[in-house]
């Protein structure tokens, strides 16, 4: 059967997709692919769907020289489309400058930033935060729910809260409905800094005192402690034992504060940081040591204090003599 003369043909009737297709084919055939996409494309222009297809498909470009070069080549109406893409995508984005522009000079940087920004924790979270935390420790510590508040606020050992103002637990209302309510505490070494965590936020950094580097990376806190060995000395008015002899604690060697290799493992606080950050940690938080440095903190300038402790007494172990790492 004898070939059909493909160009005269289209010279006559050059808007005839279907035999610019078959045309494309034949040259693909012979090899001729520069001719071949030249012909799809033509037709393509005219809406013939295979041509199309043929195009996207591509795998007869590979000789193009564009093509053995690193570039696409593009057919005309292919470049076209892409151009008024390019188009629409720099007026959007010029839109969205100058509308960015008049938000920012109507409610100022700052608000914005709030806006669109991850929420941070207000301080009339902080209270709530305190007592699902402990809520949820004491599950984990006992294996059931609470009783009652009472559950939390019990004497030496098993004070998993410190027991504060009862208007404070009532402005809690919980269960409040708060998501990561589970607060830790993360220790930086290349810092020396200590920061209460809630989820991916760093809550608050307190400098520390520091020793040789502990020999675990996950720890918490198994105790707490209302002036722990009488409350005087290098152990401070408060305490968090972690295990081995590890605690967190305070001190009256103000001088050591933000230094390494100073005390044999434990970590001191200004007695006025772990006064404040007591309240805060329950029995049963999680400590863990962190690699590298911190991000900013919610509080730069130290956590909200909760109030005063209303029974100190009840959480003080006069006869305990702590061995800590001091």
């Amino acid at each position: 059967m004898q070939q059909p003369d493909y160009r005269d043909h289209l010279k006559k009737h050059p808007r005839d997709a279907e035999m610019r297709y078959q045309y494309g084919s034949f040259l693909e055939s012979l090899g001729k692919l520069r001719e071949a996409q030249e012909q799809y494309s033509l037709a393509a222009q005219e809406g013939h769907l295979a041509s199309i297809i043929r195009l996207k498909q591509r795998t007869f470009s590979g000789s193009d020289d564009r093509e053995r070069n690193g570039q696409t080549a593009e057919p005309p109406f292919l470049k076209k489309r892409s151009r008024e893409k390019r188009k629409r995508f720099w007026a959007g984005t010029m839109l969205f400058l100058v509308l960015f522009h008049l938000l920012t000079l109507s409610v100022g940087m700052d608000r914005l930033y709030e806006m669109f920004s991850v929420s941070h924790t207000k301080p009339s979270d902080l209270p709530k935060l305190v007592v699902e935390n402990g809520r949820q420790r004491f599950t984990e510590l006992y294996g059931r729910d609470l009783n009652g508040y009472g559950d939390l606020m019990r004497p030496q050992p098993v004070n998993v809260l410190s027991e504060l103002s009862p208007d404070l637990l009532t402005a809690t209302q919980c269960p409040c409905g708060l998501e990561d309510v589970g607060l830790e505490l993360h220790y930086y070494p290349e810092a020396n800094l200590l920061a209460l965590v809630r989820g991916e936020e760093i809550l608050t950094l307190y400098p520390v005192a520091s020793g040789p580097p502990m020999p675990f990376t996950k720890s918490y806190v198994s105790r707490r402690v209302v002036n722990p060995n009488g409350g005087k000395g290098p152990w401070g008015t408060r305490g968090m034992e972690l295990q081995e002899g590890y605690a967190i604690h305070g001190t009256n060697q103000l001088e050591l504060i933000g230094q390494g290799d100073v005390t044999k493992g434990c970590l001191r606080m200004r007695n006025v940081d772990i006064e404040t950050l007591y309240p805060y940690v329950s029995l049963g938080t999680p400590f863990f040591v962190v690699p590298g440095r911190p991000g900013e903190a919610t509080f730069p300038e130290g956590l909200p204090p909760l109030g005063e402790l209303l029974h100190p007494e009840k959480e003080e172990t006069p006869g305990v003599v702590y061995q800590w790492k001091a």
